[in-house]
């Protein structure tokens, strides 16, 4: 049993260091413009966590203008859809509330296969969702982090709350994406480059 304890224990604190974030898309496009997208962060509440959820920021760089949008990743042991135009409410810890709508179809929100886990006999199922963000209000949760987050499903609303240190972590993670959005602006490879 105390090997047990240990091998959590030495995961739990090895972890963060290879967690470290990345782009995940870094294509220029015909027009012009430059789709960025970072790599996913995933955070738990606690080891109970039913729902840990997944945050990545996507932009759209063209003429010297940005377009943000934050995508939510949620695992579950059930599938649910989060339907078109569904609300997402932020808490920052400077008690600042984000009000943000969901833009996917509902059919491309839900995970209805999921992934079998042989070992637990379970599927764990992933739901997609995209918010378009304002580059403030990304600065607000950069500045900040996130204390609590409602996200409206199809029947039900999910709450995930973040003790301080966390909510902190998860906004020096969000300036780590926005630093590696603004810095790959000039660098999207084209269709042409190298060929």
């Amino acid at each position: 049993m105390k090997r047990v304890v240990l091998l959590f224990t030495l995961i739990y604190c090895v972890m963060p260091v290879f967690s470290q974030i990345g782009l995940r898309v870094n294509k220029a496009n015909q027009d012009g413009s430059l789709l960025i997208a970072t790599d996913e962060k995933w955070y738990r509440t606690g080891f109970t966590d039913t729902h840990p959820m997944g945050f990545s920021i996507i932009a759209k760089y063209y003429e010297g203008e940005y377009s943000y949008l934050l995508q939510i990743s949620i695992n579950s042991m059930k599938s649910f859809k989060i339907p078109n135009g569904a609300l997402l409410l932020i808490k920052t810890l400077d008690n600042e509330v984000i009000e943000l709508k969901q833009t996917l179809e509902d059919y491309n929100t839900e995970d209805i296969i999921g992934e079998y886990i042989p070992y637990a006999n379970t599927s764990v199922h992933t739901m997609y969702s995209l918010y378009p963000i304002s580059e403030n209000e990304l600065t607000q949760i950069a500045n900040s982090g996130i204390i609590k987050i409602r996200i409206e499903t199809e029947f039900q609303n999910l709450d995930s709350e973040y003790k301080s240190k966390k909510a902190k972590t998860i906004g020096h993670d969000f300036t780590e994406m926005i630093f590696l959005i603004k810095n790959q602006s000039l660098k999207g490879k084209n269709i042409r480059d190298g060929f």
